[in-house]
């Protein structure tokens, strides 16, 4: 019998290869009741992150958890997806997913999310992986959940962003939506930032890759699309960027965390956006700082060894 209540969260995706072990992460912990998963415009558009999503899901074993499709575009630009996890967003892996009739909800990701919150009997978590179109179109259309919602973790930003001098390296999550970004930071929700540097210190090295593989059948998958991985942050492993911002919905003691105020700025005639993070009294932000990656990497493994996959 469990002796803790599960946190109740929505999970917002734009499927790709980190994203796709982020779920398996939140999907094998006995601290999280995951009540809903949404899909972005990011790595890929929005249709192929809903199949990404679906395809995943069921060889997880878990195509009873409810999907809902969201945005096809960012709030005030076009999207332009990227190239870093393959062409299908998924390590080209989508053709080896065995068949399913799963399909996504009838109705928009915000929507489904604003139904999923205010049926809640306790407030609910959003863990936010890709853009946050969907974010800022429920915290927009839906005031009302503002007051229902326990915490809004997004992995975006960057730590040193603010620190670079010209241009700032802008993080690719709030790069896509700039706009999404500031909406959902001026709500006044919760916000815990998991910055791309956590992803870059908690990554797998080429050891933590091959126990992956050798660790069953679920690994060997990871460890498939990890090939086709390329993240030129990390040179001899894999990034876990989105896996981070899991962990610390399942457990904020494994970072170390600063409150700051936060603001989007924009930089060159593109109107890049940057997550400007600072010390100041109008703080609305806590920033993770520091992952204990010992602990994030017994968190994987754990998470790993409970995994299962279909074809088993």
């Amino acid at each position: 019998m469990c002796k803790f209540k599960k946190k109740s969260i929505i999970i917002d995706v734009d499927t790709g290869i980190d994203d796709s072990v982020a779920l398996a992460i939140a999907l094998a912990s006995k601290k999280i009741d995951l009540k809903l998963v949404t899909t972005s415009a990011g790595n890929v558009g929005v249709e192929q992150s809903t199949q990404n999503t679906l395809d995943v899901l069921n060889y997880l074993k878990h195509g009873n958890v409810p999907v809902a499709m969201g945005e096809k575009e960012p709030l005030a630009r076009n999207h332009k997806p990227i190239s870093v996890h393959g062409k299908d967003g998924i390590g080209d892996f989508s053709s080896k997913f065995p068949e399913h009739n799963l399909k996504p909800l009838a109705v928009p990701a915000f929507e489904a999310m604003a139904d999923v919150i205010n049926k809640s009997s306790s407030p609910i978590t959003i863990v936010a992986l890709g853009p946050l179109t969907n974010i800022a179109k429920l915290l927009l259309n839906h005031k009302n959940v503002v007051s229902k919602i326990e915490e809004v973790i997004i992995m975006a930003g960057s730590i040193d962003e603010h620190k670079q001098g010209e241009m700032p390296y802008p993080e690719f999550n709030v790069k896509v939506d700039p706009e999404a970004c500031q909406a959902v930071i001026s709500s006044g929700v919760k916000i815990i930032v998991c910055p791309m540097e956590m992803g870059h210190s908690a990554y797998l090295d080429y050891y933590d890759v091959y126990k992956t593989k050798k660790l069953n059948y679920a690994g060997a998958f990871f460890e498939k699309i990890f090939r086709l991985y390329k993240d030129h942050h990390v040179k001899n492993g894999i990034a876990m960027h989105d896996s981070c911002a899991v962990a610390y919905c399942i457990d904020p003691k494994l970072f170390l965390t600063e409150d700051f105020e936060a603001k989007v700025e924009y930089y060159n005639d593109q109107k890049i956006g940057i997550l400007h993070c600072e010390k100041s009294d109008r703080q609305n932000v806590k920033v993770c700082m520091k992952c204990d990656i010992k602990k994030f990497k017994n968190l994987y493994f754990s998470a790993l060894r409970k995994t299962r996959i279909i074809t088993e």
